[in-house]
């Protein structure tokens, strides 16, 4: 979604996080990389419910400072220790509190927000925003430990103020034809598998020297005759923590629109070649059959939901990794310099029905509708007009919108 939002807006420092609904299984959070240079693409995400609104903010906030360049102290619950330059790292073993001590005696690192030297205090407040107490600098513990009680430090909070400026400058990327591709890795069964490959306008490739070891997992790029071309080292390693082993992984990475590379492959160390991700497909399928397609999108309202649905005057063709891409925009709103197009979806199956969040998308305003089909190479326009206001069926005073 990021690339696509990249490519209309030019918003060079969106991140997404995705929240997971834990109600019937357990999952904590994650972050794709931990990079040491600004790089809001990397992707963060942590579980959810609907009962523990405070653990839910904290979480959110622990994985974002990941993606800010923040690492874990080594405190509470089994956590390794991989910022080697956390201030707050005084002697455990104080005897009056042994549980504490069983939670840190592995990391020698208790991860308070501030020592007895800087004494730097906490504020908390109530959910009507009155203050309701101080928090102590050593019984509360660091927004980056594992550990209960938590709050920001000083050392945290400057590190984070310090990446957001450096993201303030920079650069846009440099425009050409590239291709944008997005896929995962697991070390321990030594496999990989591309997720996406979709035409882009800028190069987000990271340089071989940044990628700090990862010469395990290489992407492969074959010709139409599945000839090696080129292998790209793309698994990325925790900063400061190249002690750890990083067996699972996000990747991402843009090449050149090279017309000769036809498949991908992700090499994780497997002696069996992986699964081949094929592109440039679209040189080779009857675009004619493509070009019957004829979209009837409208939208239907019901209470707090409103959908976008999209009627298909004939079936999808049978396509090789096709990508969806549905774009929505308010008729005549333009922010900044940039038209706003909202990426709605973005994957392998066409979508008949989008949920529209109608406080960006107000049922009673007109929107415009792109719809693209891509195969990493090059990208078709299956539909580009505006979406009917009034789903089939409404009555004359449009009480269906």
């Amino acid at each position: 979604l990021r690339g696509r939002d990249l490519d209309s807006n030019q918003n060079l420092r969106t991140r997404y996080y995705a929240m997971i609904d834990t109600a019937r299984f357990r999952f904590n959070g994650a972050a794709s990389d931990v990079p040491d240079y600004p790089s809001p693409s990397t992707v963060a995400a942590g579980g959810a419910q609907r009962n523990a609104r405070n653990y839910d903010h904290y979480l959110l906030a622990h994985e974002l400072g990941h993606t800010l360049g923040r690492l874990h102290p080594g405190a509470c619950y089994g956590q390794i220790k991989e910022d080697k330059d956390y201030p707050y790292c005084s002697k455990n073993g104080t005897g009056n509190n042994r549980q504490a001590e069983a939670e840190n005696e592995d990391t020698g690192c208790d991860g308070y927000i501030s020592d007895k030297v800087k004494q730097h205090i906490g504020v908390d407040l109530t959910s009507e925003g009155t203050i309701k107490r101080l928090l102590n600098y050593d019984k509360w513990r660091d927004l980056m430990t594992y550990c209960d009680k938590k709050w920001i430090s000083d050392y945290t909070y400057e590190g984070i103020l310090d990446r957001i400026r450096e993201e303030e400058n920079l650069k846009i990327p440099p425009k050409g034809q590239y291709t944008k591709i997005i896929g995962i890795y697991d070390l321990r069964s030594k496999t990989g598998q591309i997720l996406y490959a979709f035409p882009t306008i800028f190069d987000e490739s990271i340089s071989q020297d940044e990628v700090i070891d990862g010469k395990r997992v290489k992407l492969v790029l074959e010709n139409q005759q599945e000839i090696e071309i080129e292998s790209l080292r793309i698994g990325l390693k925790r900063r400061e923590a190249k002690d750890l082993p990083d067996l699972t992984g996000v990747f991402q990475c843009t090449i050149n629109r090279d017309q000769e590379v036809r498949y991908l492959r992700v090499d994780a160390g497997s002696k069996r070649n992986s699964e081949k991700y094929a592109i440039g497909w679209l040189t080779g399928s009857d675009v004619s059959e493509i070009e019957k397609i004829s979209l009837n999108p409208f939208r239907t309202g019901a209470f707090a939901n409103s959908m976008l649905n999209v009627d298909l005057s004939s079936d999808m063709p049978d396509l090789i990794n096709p990508v969806y891409t549905v774009r929505v925009k308010e008729n005549g709103k333009v922010e900044e310099i940039h038209e706003r197009w909202h990426t709605i979806y973005l994957g392998t199956r066409f979508p008949t029905k989008v949920h529209l969040d109608p406080e960006v998308f107000p049922l009673d305003e007109a929107h415009s509708l792109k719809v693209t089909l891509s195969d990493g190479l090059d990208e078709i326009e299956l539909f580009d007009g505006m979406i009917s206001e009034k789903s089939p069926g409404a009555d004359s005073a449009g009480d269906r919108p």
